[in-house]
């Protein structure tokens, strides 16, 4: 009997070294994979990380784009570099980050028309912002001003609706295109006004400020960075902001909202990353992304751009920044009754 009893006694101890063999063997593999994991993490870049911009090299959003790449180069230790592919209303190169590996090497310097403007205005687009994208950071706003020629006696939004009023066919205005951000302001101005006013459309951007300028157009909504320079030496006139809020730049130019209620349409960059990207990376990519938008260097550059800095934004902020911008023009293109075309 005794000698049954020792001999279990001898199987339970055997059984328990064995368990916690097996206990110790889950811990070792689960310390390795964490080791593995953070290293992996830790080496993020390991090699170049391409960010995509869907403008041509010098136009603003690339210019910016820049900037941001040289500061993420030096707060990381990587190496951040910048490839335009522009074409199709932003789609080329926001699609080809789209069907990118989410392995945090390919980044979207994203502008608003990118995800906002062209999922309400474009039939078939090839790209899902809310569903192929992971918002990282807002960047910075790129306010657009209602600007007027000096002689065409437009000092105030209240100005130009008076003028429109008395006489529809004395005012045209410049914009970029009747379905993009410029033109949507100005429509929104005429609808919420009962105003009638005539939309002239550059693809040329700079001839529609010059033409503004030498007053064959008496008003253009351009953004802020573009008519900057016009304004400095009395060219032209700022009239009114469309964002909810003043420009840093030009606090004494009031918001058309100050004028039409119910209009807030700004410009902005983000960046984001394809669907899927780690998350351990997305957060540190946006910490460096904070940290180079309060360089003082980089401010200054953004204010001489013409852009203001988002600030101190973390991922979810990000995500909740895209969605309400999602909001905003489901609900200005179903005021204006505009559809994809």
């Amino acid at each position: 009997m005794q000698d049954k009893e020792e001999s279990r006694a001898v199987e339970a101890c055997d059984k328990g070294r064995e368990t916690m063999k097996t206990i110790l063997r889950s811990c070792a593999i689960c310390a390795v994979l964490a080791v593995a994991t953070t290293s992996a993490q830790a080496e993020w870049p390991e090699r170049p990380v391409t960010i995509v911009v869907s403008q041509s090299a010098g136009a603003s959003p690339d210019i910016m784009a820049r900037l941001i790449a040289d500061g993420l180069s030096r707060v990381t230790g990587g190496n951040f570099i910048v490839e335009n592919r522009p074409g199709g209303s932003n789609v080329v190169g926001a699609s080809s980050v789209a069907t990118a590996e989410p392995d945090g090497y390919t980044l979207f310097f994203a502008t608003s028309a990118a995800l906002v403007t062209n999922p309400y205005v474009l039939k078939d687009l090839p790209y899902d912002p809310m569903e192929d994208f992971d918002p990282i950071s807002p960047i910075a706003m790129s306010q657009l001003l209602v600007a007027a020629n000096p002689d065409s006696g437009i000092n105030t939004l209240e100005d130009l609706i008076a003028m429109a009023k008395a006489d529809p066919a004395s005012i045209s205005i410049g914009v970029d295109s009747p379905r993009n951000l410029s033109g949507i302001i100005a429509r929104a101005i005429g609808a919420s006004t009962g105003t009638e006013l005539t939309l002239v459309s550059y693809n040329n951007i700079p001839q529609s400020v010059q033409d503004a300028v030498a007053g064959v157009i008496p008003v253009i909504v351009q953004s802020e960075s573009v008519v900057s320079p016009y304004l400095e030496d009395g060219s032209l006139k700022a009239v009114a902001v469309a964002g909810g809020t003043r420009s840093a730049v030009l606090p004494d130019v009031p918001t058309i909202g100050e004028t039409v209620a119910g209009i807030d349409l700004k410009g902005w960059f983000m960046m984001v990353a394809p669907d899927g990207v780690d998350p351990a990376i997305a957060e540190e990519l946006n910490g460096a992304i904070r940290e180079v938008l309060q360089d003082p260097g980089v401010v200054e550059l953004a204010d001489n751009l013409g852009f203001e800095l988002v600030g101190d934004v973390d991922v979810a902020g990000a995500e909740n920044f895209l969605g309400q911008e999602m909001q905003v023009w489901a609900n200005i293109t179903t005021q204006l009754g505009i559809q994809p075309e």
